[in-house]
C-alpha cells in the first residue's frame, strides 16, 4: 500500500510537470506570433528597415525564449519541492561578476561597431 500511495504522489507531480511544459510552450508560441505580428505590422519597409527589424525580432524571440525557459524552471522545481530563491541568487551575484569583468570587451566591441570608420575608437590590445 504505501509504494501505491508514494506512486499517487509522483502521478500527481508528474502531471503538474507536465502542464506547466505544455503551458510554456503554448505561451512560447504566442509570443512568437505576436512579435512577428507588431513588428511587421507595416508592409511597406526599406531594405535597411527589413533587416533591423528581423534583427529586433531575433533579438526578442531570443529574449523571451529564455525567460519562459526561466520561469518554466523556477515553477518545476516549486512542482518538485525545491527552492529555487537561493539558486536565483547565486545566478544574479554571478551575472553581476560576469557584466562587470566583461565591461570593457562589451565597450571596445559597441565602439568599434558603431564608429568603424572613425578615429573615436581606439581599441588597444
Amino acid at each position: 500500500m504505501q509504494l501505491i500511495a508514494n506512486i499517487a504522489i509522483f502521478d500527481q507531480r508528474i502531471i503538474k510537470i507536465i502542464g506547466i511544459i505544455f503551458i510554456s510552450r503554448v505561451l512560447f508560441e504566442i509570443v512568437y506570433l505576436l512579435i512577428e505580428e507588431v513588428l511587421f505590422k507595416e508592409q511597406n519597409l526599406t531594405e535597411i528597415q527589413r533587416s533591423r527589424s528581423l534583427t529586433l525580432v531575433s533579438l526578442l524571440r531570443s529574449f523571451l525564449q529564455y525567460l519562459i525557459y526561466l520561469g518554466t524552471t523556477v515553477f518545476i522545481l516549486y512542482t518538485v519541492g525545491i527552492d529555487p530563491d537561493p539558486i536565483l541568487v547565486g545566478t544574479g551575484i554571478a551575472g553581476i561578476v560576469v557584466g562587470l569583468g566583461a565591461q570593457t570587451l562589451i565597450n571596445d566591441f559597441v565602439c568599434c561597431f558603431l564608429f568603424s570608420k572613425s578615429q573615436i575608437c581606439k581599441v588597444t590590445y
